[in-house]
């Protein structure tokens, strides 16, 4: 046991000037001992005393136990950590919740966001793969093209046939024996199908006849190319069947006065060749003039070719197309088939399409319209529009063609005058 001595007074400790170690057995006991012997004061019960020395390091001690039992195990142990750990959970609790509902928030904002991508895309996609009326307009309108300039090379080679088998003098044809034939089947013509009475200043009584009086649009047509090909965009002609139509006469007729209107007055015969001095090279410079002539009537048998009967297939949107831009009561007729009063309607002709595609599709303020349409079918307004180009540039193509040749033809015949005129040769 340790002693120790101090005085209390006023339950106030009273340090003694000087401390001696004395075990007591009412203050310090057991594993206590050995702790407040090592101390640098000592104590009288539960009050320390010692030297004015101690003073620091008693008030430590204090502080230290005072923190620990009280502040440490005691207040913050029981309240203050218990309140703390519950303030922590309400907190955490409260931002659980405030970070539950701000996900929920952000799940809504991005659901939508992709919502709404799908939805714009959707209409996107609706929008760009979904074609126009116009775009349809276009597709229908040209169905037949190929089929009807299939028609145009057919019928310009029957026509040009026709020409070299009148300009040769083939078997059966009317110029087959020369001048004379030829030119009393071109009369013979003209008084049946062309007569106009009031020519020649009345004075064609006696020579066509008036019993069956010819029908006004039939009048002269065999010499009237802006009545014939002049005008319209179709001629009552088809030269794939086997009707023949009064505009195919006159086509013939027209062709016969314009390419080989002065036949040789007889044809050369085999006994000729083989006799007659000089026939040989006769025959060959007539074939020459003979090919001359084909190739000036090829540009003929193309105008008139692209004007006669298409193959028809897309009528039915053609005539459509033109009552939209106010043709219609049979007027659409008129323009594209060439009905009139003593004829009917043919299939409409490849220059009829071209010429719809080209010009009267552009008469329609619904073509502007729908141009304020999707981007995708503008795009695609504008291809269709730039393949109409296309073949348009290659009919021009081949125009400027055949004026090529019909001005090396002409370049040819003016070279050949000057030639014979060096040789002294007569042009027959």
């Amino acid at each position: 046991m340790v002693t120790v001595v101090g005085l209390v007074l006023n339950s106030m400790p009273v340090f003694a000037a000087s401390c001696s170690y004395t075990p007591i057995n009412s203050t310090v006991t057991g594993s206590d001992v050995s702790e407040y012997a090592t101390l640098p004061y000592c104590y009288v019960g539960p009050v320390p005393c010692c030297s004015v020395a101690s003073i620091s390091p008693i008030t430590q001690d204090f502080f230290k136990a005072y923190r620990k039992d009280f502040i440490m195990n005691s207040f913050y142990k029981c309240p203050v950590e218990n309140n703390f750990k519950s303030l922590a959970n309400e907190i955490r609790n409260v931002l659980y919740l405030k970070m539950a509902a701000f996900g929920s928030f952000l799940d809504a904002s991005i659901l939508n966001d992709s919502l709404r991508e799908i939805q714009v895309s959707s209409a996107q996609s609706v929008q760009s793969y979904a074609p126009s009326d116009q775009i349809c307009r276009f597709g229908t309108l040209s169905r037949s093209l190929s089929a009807s300039d299939e028609r145009v090379n057919l019928s310009r080679l029957v026509l040009s046939e026709i020409g070299l088998t009148k300009n040769l003098g083939t078997k059966s044809s009317i110029s087959a024996a020369g001048r004379g034939q030829e030119n009393d089947s071109r009369l013979k013509g003209f008084v049946d199908l062309f007569c106009d009475l009031n020519d020649n200043n009345n004075g064609l009584n006696k020579l066509c006849q008036t019993a069956t009086i010819i029908k006004d649009i039939d009048l002269n047509k065999d010499v009237d190319y802006a009545r014939l090909l002049g005008t319209g965009v179709t001629i009552n002609a088809d030269l794939t069947d086997t009707n023949a139509t009064q505009d195919e006469k006159n086509l013939i007729a027209l062709s016969h006065f314009l390419y080989g209107h002065r036949q040789p007055l007889k044809r050369i015969t085999i006994t000729d060749i083989n006799e007659t001095k000089g026939s040989i090279e006769q025959y060959t410079e007539y074939r020459s003039v003979v090919a001359r002539r084909a190739a000036a009537q090829n540009s003929y048998n193309t105008l008139a070719a692209m004007k006669m009967a298409g193959s028809g297939a897309s009528d039915q949107y053609l005539r459509a197309t033109l009552n939209q831009i106010g043709l219609s009561g049979g007027d659409e007729l008129k323009y594209l088939g060439a009905q009139n009063t003593g004829y009917p309607a043919v299939k409409s002709s490849y220059n009829s399409q071209m010429n719809l595609l080209t010009r009267q599709v552009f008469q329609d303020p619904a073509f502007y319209a729908n141009l304020m349409d999707s981007k995708a079918n503008v795009k695609r307004t504008s291809a269709s529009l730039q393949a109409i180009g296309l073949m348009q540039g290659r009919d021009t193509y081949r125009s400027m063609a055949r004026s090529e040749m019909l001005i090396n033809l002409l370049v040819e015949l003016e070279a050949r005058k000057m030639i014979n005129n060096v040789q002294g040769k007569k042009i027959k």
